[in-house]
């Protein structure tokens, strides 16, 4: 048997296991399977002490106790000359790979050394053509994205979808303890109508956004209900186009809405021999809306 197969059987007579005895003799677990299936040789101290834990000789670790009395036995004198012996050609063949190592590494660096010198003023012209043409390029860029910004803000101005908009109280105003609000409606018309194209209204107040689905009106225009519009909120309103699985957005506008939007205003006025009476609210833009009722 090897001396492996000695370790291992001598191991479980004992019912430990690797773990074990490589913690006591003060190992890995993987060197000591490594000793196990013989891909390693331990070294003496270690083979001294696997025969103590086990219980055993190193002679019988070794398979030296022959079954034959003219098979000649190891003794620990000739095994240590033989661990000393691997050790001593070890240590030759680093040497020698230091050696062949080391040599060319200076041959390498020699080579190197010279091919530094060769190129060394060429680089450094190549360094400076290269920080002017850097420079060169970084203007040109420059240009270039002003130019390109320049476009694109008409290409945006060309490509507007929306050709007005507005919204209009859908009830009177409201008044509770958590404050004032009105639900309102919003009509948007575009600019050039495509069949089979749907519409949502964004409704932005803060960081919460809304969004309404909006519907097409008689007039050809889209228009979204459902909304409120509470006093003294600030809101931003956008629209999203949605055609042949394509959706755009555009922005609409800022509604602050205030009481000035909602309280409305007397008008007086004579027309003819009549005496004329209504109210008027004000719009986005100053624009107002007058109901005149005439006796």
């Amino acid at each position: 048997m090897t001396l492996g197969q000695n370790i291992q059987t001598a191991r479980k007579a004992k019912g430990m296991s690797q773990e074990t005895l490589a913690e006591k003799i003060g190992v890995s677990r993987q060197a000591l399977g490594k000793w196990e299936k013989d891909t390693a040789l331990p070294g003496l101290d270690n083979l001294q002490a696997l025969a103590a834990e086990l219980g055993t000789g190193v002679d019988a670790l070794l398979g030296a106790q022959a079954e034959s009395p003219a098979a000649p036995a190891v003794t620990l004198d000739a095994l240590r000359d033989l661990l000393a012996a691997r050790d001593a050609e070890e240590k030759c063949r680093r040497r020698l790979w230091g050696g062949a190592a080391g040599a060319a590494f200076l041959v390498l660096a020699g080579l190197l050394a010279g091919t530094a010198l060769q190129y060394e003023r060429q680089i450094n012209a190549l360094n400076q053509n290269y920080a002017a043409i850097q420079s060169s390029y970084a203007a040109q860029q420059a240009d270039l994205s002003a130019q390109i910004s320049e476009l694109q803000d008409a290409v945006r101005m060309g490509e507007t979808t929306v050709l007005d908009w507005r919204w209009l109280p859908a009830d009177k105003l409201h008044r509770d303890a958590a404050g004032s609000w009105m639900p309102v409606q919003v009509q948007v018309t575009q600019r050039t109508a495509a069949a089979g194209t749907t519409a949502r209204l964004a409704v932005r107040c803060g960081d919460d956004t809304r969004l309404y689905e909006m519907t097409a009106a008689l007039d050809g225009s889209f228009a979204a209900g459902g909304i409120v519009f509470t006093v003294g909120s600030t809101y931003e309103l956008s629209v999203q186009w949605t055609a042949d699985g394509t959706t755009t957005s555009e922005g609409l506008g800022t509604v602050d809405f205030n009481d000035e939007m909602t309280e409305p205003t007397i008008v007086w006025g004579a027309a003819g021999s009549s005496l004329d009476f209504g109210y008027s609210v004000r719009r986005v833009g100053n624009k107002q809306y007058r109901l005149t009722l005439t006796c």
